[in-house]
């Protein structure tokens, strides 16, 4: 017996007229207490304790309060239903699209990719390519960098890599490193950079 159930059955026991129900990811408990109040207790998904413990002046009040549950259980159902289907869908870029990626800690280092094939809906090779500092950019230890498209670099960093295309967060995206993506970018857009002497 998980946790949940073992808290479940206490208040079993410890109310009249239970009739529990589910809807989405909460486990819906009405009963009475000894007073005949209506009470309503609600868990969500595995978690131990009820999220929601009350007591109603009425029987109709306690149903627009589940209601009220029912509702916002909907409007998340609906939004995963919606990022799924965004997850899934193909991903809009083409061979010549530039990606930036902005990481750092204490700085802000920028790496700019350039989509060199296209081999499926899903799925580009990249290359990482230079930037070039905008002129009357620089600050102490900053500038604006644009990208470079066709300047590739060399070395292991020049390697063309398969990478998965994805819909993000509001944007097309490619995982670059276990810890940032680099997003789909317009590649005479200036980018900050800042660095430690």
């Amino acid at each position: 017996m998980t946790n949940q159930e073992a808290n479940i059955e206490f208040y079993k026991n410890h109310y009249q007229d239970v009739v529990m129900s589910s809807y989405g990811r909460d486990k819906i408990m009405r009963a009475t207490d000894k007073k005949d109040r209506p009470v309503l207790l609600v868990w969500q998904g595995k978690q131990k304790n009820p999220y929601s413990h009350y007591y109603y002046n009425s029987l109709e009040r306690r149903e627009e309060k589940i209601a009220e549950i029912k509702k916002i259980e909907d409007m998340i159902a609906e939004r995963k239903a919606e990022q799924k289907a965004e997850r899934s869908k193909a991903p809009e870029f083409e061979v010549g699209d530039i990606f930036s990626d902005s990481w750092g800690y204490d700085q802000t280092n920028v790496d700019f990719y350039e989509c060199i094939e296209k081999p499926s809906a899903h799925y580009g090779i990249f290359r990482e390519i230079g930037a070039d500092r905008v002129e009357g950019s620089e600050g102490h230890d900053c500038c604006q960098l644009v990208p470079a498209p066709g300047r590739y670099l060399d070395g292991r960093k020049g390697e063309p890599k398969r990478l998965k295309v994805q819909f993000q967060y509001g944007a097309v995206r490619i995982k670059t490193r276990s810890y940032s993506h680099a997003a789909k970018t317009d590649p005479t857009e200036s980018h900050y950079c800042s660095w430690y002497r």
